[in-house]
């Protein structure tokens, strides 16, 4: 079968039985734009979220997802990050069924709630940390995972590249309730073959995550 491709880059191969390879739908994705002050400007970042169980027939119950999993996602970076639009997506379909405004609303701008110690610092815009899900292995057995990205977390002081422990548990503590078949659905977390997530982890150290629609490099005089 052909790979199928999806708008998160995220591997969707799986190993089967004689090492067969195969391929398949996730039931729906979620989509949760943030935005934050990046080099002066606005800047927007997302995650997309595959998930098995029944799917939102009603933009009330994919407003109800979409701040459900916001409300766990949230812990994980400072209040510099706030929800403004939440797409749904139904198996591969390309195009949104749901497009949720997060900029009314008595749940609009949902910030991030990560605190810090006062000699901690916030990551830099482009810099990241991720969560992990494991999903299989790929053709030339390596192990194939599932990552997102969150901006807006802190570093230690004393080891500018280290992550803080308030992070890590807190992305730790958001994998645990995407696998946790509490949210609205209930849907859970899940491949983007809609396969499961095996043993998640998350980074001991920053990363850098390219913003989008970062600025260009001023010209040299």
């Amino acid at each position: 079968m052909v790979p199928m491709s999806f708008r998160d880059g995220t591997a969707a191969v799986r190993r089967g039985a004689q090492g067969t390879i195969w391929y398949a739908s996730p039931m729906h994705r979620l989509t949760l734009v943030k935005e934050f002050t990046y080099r002066g400007k606005p800047e927007e970042w997302s995650n997309t979220y595959h998930f098995t169980g029944v799917i939102p027939g009603t933009d009330a119950e994919w407003r109800a997802l979409a701040v459900a999993v916001m409300n766990s996602e949230k812990t994980c970076y400072a209040s510099t990050s706030k929800l403004v639009t939440a797409y749904g997506y139904t198996g591969a379909v390309v195009a949104s069924v749901y497009q949720g405004d997060f900029r009314v609303g008595s749940d609009a701008l949902i910030p991030g709630t990560l605190a810090a110690l006062s000699s901690d610092n916030i990551m830099a815009g482009d810099q990241a940390g991720w969560l992990r899900g494991h999903i299989g292995v790929s053709i030339s057995g390596k192990k194939v995972y599932v990552r997102k990205y969150f901006h807006g977390g802190y570093t230690t002081g004393g080891a500018p590249d280290s992550l803080t422990q308030a992070t890590k548990d807190a992305y730790t503590a958001h994998g645990q309730i995407l696998k946790g078949g509490t949210l609205p659905g209930p849907s859970t977390w899940c491949a983007p073959d809609s396969g499961g997530i095996g043993l998640t982890g998350v980074s001991q150290f920053v990363t850098t995550r390219t913003l989008k629609r970062r600025g260009k490099r001023p010209t040299a005089p």
